[in-house]
């Protein structure tokens, strides 16, 4: 090895005595002295040698270096060496050997050399040995151990630093430039410059932790952050750090740490969580976090006195999606229905999804007051119906769908969450009872309340002034592209004018009746036209107003008051009813308008069994949408129930054909009668009248 020892100085002794010298040698402690004459034999040896290497002096004088802890190779290098060094008057320099003791351990041995010369002229040369073996094993092993942890380090995404703290030095590990994705040059020199390296969002917060660890708040920092600049910007990285000096005053001086890339690590947590907390599907909670949720927003609820709501939401329609287009297409619309609902609601608030088409919108901190937090609830309940009843276009099609929405209210933690849910979810079955593309409180008293506002405020609008009746039209054609009527529908506040059916919001059986009354005036009003005497309106109504005592005889009424044939009006009820023993009323309503000459549609037609033709009665049959849009002209199904309609001797009718394409389809089929977006939706009475005669005109003009 090379060596960093002085050279030494050649002494010539003119009075030399050997013996007195070779005495006070001996005599030395913790050095191994020996002296050789040039050609390398052993001529002088103290005890140290013979504690250090094992031969006794007796063996070891009169041998040469390779007869005893050196090599013939190091031997013969080591004399040439002494050759050299005489010849030319200069001293051999010092340095590091590894010798072989007797008992053939290794030794690590500091050498230093000087020569004296005899007053007879011979020349003897003095080695000073002294034993580092113990040091070079421990070097030895500090070097292994720093491989082994650079190994670690470098296949463990690690680096380690130091901090000094009072000047702000930061000294990194080699590993840190490849795990920051940084060049060596840019790596950070001060905990300032570390932290601008720290994401703008985690940078306070990485700021915090580590005052925290000065402070003495926190045993240790520990920290997770993304990386803002460099190859490696938008990374996980987590630093842990203890205090390992303080000054004199007890404040911190040097802190060392580990800096690790958790990237992998971070993102399979997450993974995890988000299958753990959330619907793989639309990204929206699952009913885990929902309910964690909702018992953290009663909890907020007893402490500010600020009241919640639970809203329980069920899409009407989507099965015909999901079964007629595929459940590629079922899936967007649910993302769709998803992104919607987001947009609805604030910040603050969640939208969940509990599985198939049932979400649930978690309303928290809303008012003190009853009154104001039932205000700003029914304002997003017809908010979030009238966005899911604005058509998805999905692809190449248009698809229309509406909710039904169930209302809890709770302040505070007085109630079991899944109770919540579960009177949410009986309110949603009351709304789709009701006539659907509604909503329902689950408490009586609040319905009620909140019920007539909105039919006042709806009836203020429907018929301000004794102007036309607000109402939407859905024109009908025949194969011929004939217009033979349409359906009317209630156009509320708030409410979009296309959609079929009742206002969100609204109380679903009075507006229906209103809807009634209005779809009699109209025909009334037609009576004596030409063109428009001839068209059939459709209403729908639900099971709750066809349910009522009295409701055939209602209808009734209506029509003598107005003088009106009964088969101008064609109520559309839910096939569905006949298979519900808890609506026999709505059954035995159902028979009564048939026999007063009223018309009577079935809607769901080929999703029920044909049994329903047994206990209700039929002026035309409303094809379900798995049968309209997913099969061909050649549909054994689709022909089987227009057949059968045929058979009857009564109308069938598809809803919400889209496109020239799928009424061309539904013609070759059989042709049942189509409304939909092909013909225009949501026409205010003047547009639609206005439209009705154009075409008639139009025809005449073809005819002639």
């Amino acid at each position: 090895m090379k060596s960093t020892a002085s050279t030494h100085t050649r002494h010539t002794w003119p009075n030399f005595d050997e013996a007195a010298l070779f005495a006070l040698l001996d005599c030395i402690p913790g050095t191994a002295i020996q002296a050789y004459t040039p050609e390398g034999t052993i001529v002088f040896w103290n005890a140290q040698c013979e504690a250090l290497y094992g031969w006794q002096r007796s063996e070891a004088i009169g041998h040469t270096l390779d007869q005893l802890f050196m090599t013939p190779e190091q031997a013969a290098a080591f004399i040439g060496d002494v050759s050299r060094a005489l010849a030319e008057g200069r001293d051999i320099e010092p340095g590091f050997f590894k010798l072989q003791a007797r008992d053939g351990r290794t030794l690590s041995v500091y050498s230093s050399h000087t020569w004296l010369r005899k007053p007879d002229g011979r020349a003897l040369l003095f080695c000073m040995d002294t034993d580092l073996t113990a040091l070079e094993t421990a070097r030895e092993d500090a070097q292994r151990a720093h491989r082994r942890l650079d190994f670690l380090l470098q296949t463990s995404g690690e680096s380690v630093w130091e901090w000094h703290v009072d000047s702000d030095a930061l000294v990194h590990g080699p590993q840190a430039a490849s795990l920051f994705g940084l060049p060596p040059g840019q790596l950070p020199v001060s905990m300032r410059e570390q932290l601008e390296l720290v994401a703008e969002a985690d940078r306070e917060r990485v700021r915090q932790a580590l005052t925290a660890c000065l402070a003495g708040e926190a045993r240790s920092l520990r920290v997770e952050y993304r990386l803002g600049h460099g190859e490696h910007a938008g990374r996980w990285f987590e630093e842990r750090a203890h205090i390992v000096e303080r000054d004199a005053a007890g404040q911190p001086s040097l802190a060392m740490g580990i800096v690790a890339d958790v990237d992998e690590r971070r993102r399979a947590s997450d993974a995890i969580r988000t299958l753990a907390y959330y619907d793989t599907l639309t990204g929206l909670p699952n009913r885990r976090l929902l309910l964690e949720r909702l018992q953290h927003a009663q909890t907020l609820g007893d402490r500010s006195g600020l009241r919640g709501a639970v809203l329980f939401l069920d899409l009407d329609g989507f099965k015909a999606v999901n079964d007629g287009y595929g459940h590629a297409t079922g899936d967007l619309l649910l993302q769709a229905v998803a992104t919607r609902l987001g947009a609805c609601v604030r910040v603050s608030d969640t939208v969940a999804r509990l599985g198939g088409d049932e979400f649930v919108v978690l309303l928290e901190q809303v008012a003190q007051s009853e009154a104001k937090t039932c205000e700003s609830i029914v304002a997003l309940a017809d908010k979030l119906c009238q966005a899911l009843a604005s058509p998805f276009l999905l692809g190449e099609h248009s698809h229309q769908i509406s909710t039904s929405i169930g209302i809890s209210l709770f302040l505070g933690s007085h109630e079991d969450a899944n109770a919540l849910l579960e009177q949410a979810d009986r309110a949603l079955y009351r709304a789709k009872h009701a006539g659907r593309n509604t909503w329902r409180f689950h408490c009586e008293r609040l319905q009620r309340r909140f019920s007539r506002s909105l039919l006042q405020a709806g009836s203020r609008t429907a018929r301000p002034d004794g102007a036309a009746p607000e109402l939407a039209f859905h024109p009908r054609a025949n194969a011929r592209l004939e217009v033979v009527g349409a359906t009317a529908a209630a156009a509320l506040p708030g409410v979009h004018g296309g959609e079929t059916g009742l206002g969100a919001g609204a109380d679903a059986p009075l507006l229906e009746r209103q809807t009634l009354q209005l779809a009699c005036d109209i025909l009334a009003r037609w009576q004596a036209h030409p063109v428009l005497a001839r068209l059939v309106l459709s209403v729908d109504v639900g099971n709750a107003l066809l349910g009522k005592a009295g409701f055939a005889r209602d209808v009734a009424a209506m029509l003598d008051e107005r003088n009106l044939p009964g088969a101008r009006l064609e109520l559309v009820v839910d096939a569905g009813l006949a298979d519900d023993a808890r609506l026999q009323e709505a059954r035995t309503q159902a028979r009564r308008l048939a026999d007063g000459g009223v018309r009577v549609a079935l809607a769901g037609f080929g999703a029920v069994p044909l049994t329903v033709l047994d206990s209700l009665p039929a002026h035309a049959l409303y094809l379900d949408e798995t049968l309209t849009r997913n099969h061909d002209a050649s549909s054994p199904a689709l022909r089987a129930a227009i057949a059968c309609a045929r058979a009857l001797g009564v109308d069938a009718v598809a809803r919400n054909v889209q496109s020239a394409r799928q009424f061309q389809r539904l013609r070759d089929a059989g042709g049942p009668l189509a409304e939909g977006p092909l013909f225009g939706q949501g026409r205010t009475l003047a547009a639609f009248e206005h439209w009705v005669l154009a075409r008639s005109g139009r025809r005449r003009d073809e005819a002639a």
